[in-house]
């Protein structure tokens, strides 16, 4: 933060893009980078132990919610205790000949857990009903996107919208098949990004374009460094199919290349980060059509459609 608000909240990690969301002083939302944050934090951490809420944030509503939350999560455990109860309730008396107080009580447990039974049976069908709405909703967003993938002059002018980028990825020494063609695809991969691995399956099905592979690293992954050097130099000494091989065996198997590490691979994945620097990478894989990023509506998957 600042000198007048020195703590941010940290709202959300995601491991698999690697950023951090952070809630500043005023109520904004920033997304930073893992090494930016790292970089930027100097390791002051406020903490509110249990029992210490702070005032003003425990509102009804929001236990309500909590409340219905942990009963929705545990729907198994509620049932079985109310038909416990209602068992209990209706058995107990005639078997041991309760009466007065004690009756009283069997059957006021009785009624708690016809309470409960009740409430678990409205949760279920909430569930389901939320259930049975999320599929229809998968079903019309489907539908909706075979319609979008049907309109490919919408494509490209969604993609002339996106502003492009200052520097062309042919400058940063690129792992490329060097196809003579139209159009350009830029992929920048993470070789410890596990979605990295989906976008190679698409990789290989795009057929008459140019690709440009860019790998970037964290700071630290020595071993994600190792394997963007070697599949680099194969990029340098062998033809296309060996290293897109090499590649889809990474992240398929986890298989290290074992292509020897050229002289020049270092200057090429140098350049290729700071590449990633300029443009501001903030998340693999990241997608580039003819220099302009992926519009949001489509996924890698459309481009085997689009292209």
């Amino acid at each position: 933060g600042n000198a007048e608000y020195p703590f941010q909240l940290v709202e959300r990690l995601d491991p698999e893009t690697r950023t951090v969301r952070l809630r500043t002083a005023d109520n904004r939302l920033i997304d930073e980078t893992f090494d930016r944050f790292r970089s930027a934090w100097d390791g002051s951490v406020l903490t509110i132990d249990r029992g210490e809420a702070p005032a003003g944030r425990l509102r009804p509503g929001y236990l309500v919610r909590q409340l219905l939350a942990f009963v929705d999560r545990t729907w198994g455990w509620w049932l079985a205790v109310s038909v416990v109860c209602l068992v209990a309730s209706c058995l107990l008396p005639a078997l041991t000949g309760m009466c007065g107080a004690a009756r009283l009580l069997v059957t006021g447990v009785g009624c708690i857990g016809l309470v409960v039974a009740f409430a678990v049976v409205i949760l279920l069908a909430r569930r389901f009903l939320g259930r049975v709405d999320r599929d229809a909703e998968i079903v019309r967003l489907r539908n909706l996107r075979e319609q979008l993938l049907g309109i490919p002059d919408l494509f490209w002018q969604l993609l002339g919208r996106e502003a492009e980028e200052e520097v062309d990825s042919v400058t940063a020494a690129p792992v490329s098949n060097y196809a003579e063609a139209e159009h350009t695809v830029t992929v920048v991969l993470n070789p410890s990004c596990p979605d990295c691995a989906r976008i190679c399956d698409v990789i290989g099905k795009l057929k008459g374009v140019r690709i440009d592979l860019i790998f970037v690293v964290d700071d630290g992954d020595r071993r994600a460094y190792d394997v963007a050097l070697r599949l680099i130099s194969s990029g340098i000494t062998s033809e296309w199919g060996e290293t897109f091989r090499l590649l889809a065996a990474w992240y398929g198997r986890g298989r290290v290349p074992a292509t020897p590490i050229h002289p020049l691979a270092g200057n090429d994945l140098s350049a290729q980060l700071n590449y990633c620097r300029r443009i501001r990478i903030v998340r693999t894989p990241t997608i580039l059509v003819d220099n302009r990023r992926l519009p949001a509506l489509y996924d890698a998957e459309d481009l085997k459609i689009l292209l």
